[in-house]
């Protein structure tokens, strides 16, 4: 009986596996990859008119497929802790892991509270797992068991589901040397609930001391005070990551008309709910700094520049947003006023991603229209006061002959172009020959200029992996021949066009608009881009920048 041949690519190995057609395919995929017989696997193969990977039976698998393996480990059981006071080993070493050198400090007793305390930790009514960084910030910050359940509850009690990664042992849960100091930590992890009709000041989760004085009418001191702030932070962050005024201004209102005795009623000029609303919009600055990562990745790689000042208040901007919003999804958009609109929120837009730190998604959900080509361009050109066009295109096709040259002489390079698959550039007939060659003098630099890959073949990509730096994304039978270009930064897709030099253009803006540094590996050929493609700043070169200038001039 004739063997069944397919190419399957599981993470980053392709490997060509042989099997009988009597064979179960998957039981063969899994002891290929060595994957656990538990794992639930699916297979994919790409779809040339839709021009996407679709799941495909494996008794439909064909000779010569070229397949994707797609895995999901399933759930461990949850290790249950004895309530004989005994403190199980890996919970006493994942913890020593986390605490680095001082992990000694975090040793338990081995006593019957702290029995129940990892009990609460870990084992929820359910038996579902809960995340160990809440357990790990109990530890960290003293908190008693009542308070740590209160903090369980509040998350538990969320209409939003914990992510599946919370199934398993704590010791998968959270990365070594990390151990989140605040809600905002965890509810990075949690999907967040949309902003309700009316915000509910959350009375349960109110210690009974802030409570009583609060119903009582009496104004609480200064850590009662820090209390309530921190509660009405917790509910807040449940909803949204970066409130708008509006939504400062609803709980600061539903407080007050809660409980008046908070309201400053003292001072005509300024509202009574005011002094809470600048309270919470201060502890969301300071929890911002610690929330997320990925923003301490986000120093502003330019000097910081004074900001555009605002010239609109915070019910016409919301008013704005809420037109672009609508006319967005319409066929035929109001283009020019999307455009002045665009330009009116501006200042507002701008402050909230560098002051801020705004997340491309925020942006998205507030600004659909900046993400398209036309937008992200004219938003660079508010930023740098330089058109991306026609600058970017005149520079490229002055020195793209001479980098297909360069690559063609030099033998190390000829790999290059095979390797991209751009040899037809010789063979085409001059009037396309200029086009193709701006697309592989891009291809060739982004390979000169970076160790990591700046355009990359959609069917490579891995679907189970974040895409966070701003990448470029192409389809197509090979680089030359691509016909759709994508733009994927944090996870969200746009800037979709069919020219490599716009989709660089994007690339570039997106960069600028969201204030992101460049990768360390691709730094040389964003430079080059900013000097010579756009040139934009007269700053110094890179090593590697000076070097290929001088290569360049002598073709």
């Amino acid at each position: 009986m004739e063997n069944l041949r397919f190419l399957a690519s599981y993470k980053d190995d392709n490997i060509v596996i042989t099997a009988k057609k009597t064979e179960n395919i998957l039981d063969v995929v899994k002891k290929v990859f060595s994957l656990p017989g538990n794992c639930d696997v699916k297979l994919q193969v790409f779809d040339t008119e839709w021009k996407e990977w679709v799941n495909k039976d494996p008794k439909e698998i064909i000779n010569r497929d070229k397949v994707k393996v797609i895995s999901k480990k399933q759930p461990e059981p949850s290790p249950v802790v004895p309530k004989t006071g005994i403190v199980p080993s890996w919970i006493d070493d994942d913890i020593g892991s986390l605490a680095g050198p001082s992990s000694s400090s975090l040793h338990l007793p081995q006593t019957h509270t702290n029995a129940s305390l990892y009990e609460t930790c870990f084992i929820l009514p359910d038996g579902e797992d809960l995340s160990s960084e809440v357990c790990l910030e109990s530890l960290e910050s003293g908190e008693d068991s009542t308070s740590l359940s209160d903090a369980i509850a509040d998350m538990v009690d969320s209409s939003s589901s914990l992510p599946s990664s919370t199934n398993y042992p704590v010791s998968q849960q959270i990365p070594k040397q990390v151990v989140p100091n605040s809600l905002y930590n965890r509810m990075d992890k949690v999907s967040l609930k949309p902003w309700p009709a009316k915000f509910d000041i959350p009375l349960n989760s109110m210690p009974v001391d802030l409570r009583n004085t609060l119903e009582e009418g009496i104004y609480p001191n200064e850590r009662q005070r820090r209390k309530l702030v921190q509660i009405l932070f917790d509910k807040t962050a449940e909803y949204v990551r970066y409130p708008t005024k509006s939504q400062y201004t609803d709980v600061a209102t539903a407080l007050v008309e809660k409980f008046p005795c908070l309201a400053f009623n003292d001072i005509p000029s300024v509202k009574p709910h005011e002094y809470w609303k600048t309270k919470l919009s201060d502890k969301f600055r300071n929890e911002r700094k610690h929330f997320n990562d990925e923003l301490k990745k986000r120093q502003p790689k330019r000097k910081r520049v004074e900001l555009p000042v605002d010239t609109e208040d915070e019910r016409s901007i919301e008013m704005h947003q809420r037109w672009m919003k609508e006319e967005i999804r319409k066929k035929t958009k109001n283009k020019k006023k999307m455009a002045e609109l665009m330009k009116l929120t501006f200042p507002t837009r701008r402050r909230s991603i560098v002051e801020d730190g705004a997340l491309v998604k925020t942006i998205r959900e507030n600004y659909p229209a900046l993400f398209e080509t036309e937008e992200l361009l004219q938003e660079f050109q508010r930023i740098t006061g330089k058109e991306m066009f026609p600058t970017i295109r005149d520079s490229l096709t002055g020195i793209s002959s001479k980098v297909v040259k360069f690559a063609e002489k030099q033998e190390p390079k000829k790999k290059l172009l095979r390797s991209l698959e751009l040899q037809q550039i010789f063979t085409v007939e001059q009037t396309k020959k200029k086009e193709l060659e701006n697309t592989c003098a891009v291809f060739i630099l982004s390979k000169l200029l970076s160790s990591k890959d700046i355009l990359c073949n959609e069917e490579d990509r891995d679907m189970n992996t974040d895409i966070t730096s701003p990448t470029i994304f192409w389809r197509g039978q090979t680089p030359c021949n691509a016909d759709r270009f994508i733009i994927h930064a944090e996870n969200e897709a746009f800037g979709d066009t069919t020219d490599v030099i716009t989709a660089l253009g994007n690339l570039m803006a997106t960069y600028w608009i969201f204030n992101m540094s460049y990768p360390q590996e691709s730094k040389d050929f964003f430079i080059f881009a900013e000097m010579i493609l756009l040139k934009l700043t007269n700053g110094k070169p890179t090593r590697a920048v000076n070097n290929l200038v001088s290569i360049l001039k002598g073709f």
